[in-house]
């Protein structure tokens, strides 16, 4: 399949390194030939370039909402939730947007390539053909690193995101960071400290008024509500900590602010 969209897709991101990029690695073949100038066939196609933006940027949005839907389907109810002495904190279901924007753009290529090729019929391969000579690469060649590329990196989000989370339960902690691969688990006769401010450091170097807490282990490690999933309130992770601070039997102290040493 050759996706005519392709290059329209890729104007419409604008990023001139990736097309200089394309260009080196994926160019127009040398058998590639029409029978019209550039600037007459821009001029019957321009029109078609329009229709197929338009058209992404109409299917992309119904695709994306329809992949977050499934999504939502299988991610928790709620990001925070205290159920029998559970804390449990998980990414709000705002996150899973962001690998179904991929996978809507993904799928609306296909769909927009199949319009094309009904819209046009006989002409479609000098449309195609068009599209090459005007943005300088093959098309054709880039579709499947394109997909697999875009595909990959959906594949990673939702990864990422269905392995980001903090479970507290009577016994043990359980944490998985956004970028960790294996779960961490403490006890909480691991727990040596537990800081809090009303203010932090961001890693700019500027201080952020926002209460937030730090658990300290006693193998050096931290972990500080900065990095949990779920954008609880304040309420909410004053519970959570409170209960750390009774199952460990370790205070909450009170620090004028925490530094980016105790985070990053």
């Amino acid at each position: 399949m050759e996706p005519a969209w392709m290059g329209a897709l890729l104007a419409s991101i604008g990023v001139p390194i990736a097309f200089m990029i394309l260009r080196r690695l994926y160019p127009v073949p040398r058998n590639v030939e029409v029978r019209r100038s550039l600037e007459d066939l821009r001029s019957e196609y321009m029109k078609w370039e329009l229709l197929t933006l338009l058209l992404l940027f109409t299917i992309a949005p119904i695709a994306t909402y329809v992949w977050w839907q499934l999504f939502l389907d299988f991610a928790p109810a709620n990001c925070f939730s205290h159920d029998a002495a559970v804390f449990s904190l998980r990414p709000p279901r705002i996150a899973w947007l962001i690998p179904a924007m991929v996978l809507g753009l993904l799928s609306a290529g296909p769909l927009i390539d199949a319009m094309l090729r009904r819209f046009l019929e006989e002409r479609y391969p000098e449309y195609v053909a068009y599209q090459n000579l005007r943005y300088g690469f093959d098309s054709a060649a880039i579709e499947r690193p394109f997909y697999l590329a875009f595909g990959g990196l959906a594949a990673i989000c939702v990864f990422m995101i269905a392995n980001w989370y903090a479970v507290f339960t009577p016994a043990e902690i359980r944490i998985n960071p956004f970028l960790a691969v294996r779960e961490l688990e403490f006890r909480y006769s691991d727990v040596v400290s537990i800081d809090t401010a009303p203010a932090f450091v961001a890693p700019n170097g500027k201080a952020v008024r926002r209460r937030e807490y730090v658990l300290h282990f006693s193998d050096a490690s931290s972990w500080s509500t900065t990095n949990e999933p779920s954008d609880a309130s304040e309420v909410e992770l004053r519970s959570l900590v409170k209960a750390v601070s009774e199952r460990s039997g370790v205070p909450i102290s009170e620090v004028p602010i925490l530094g980016r040493e105790e985070f990053w």
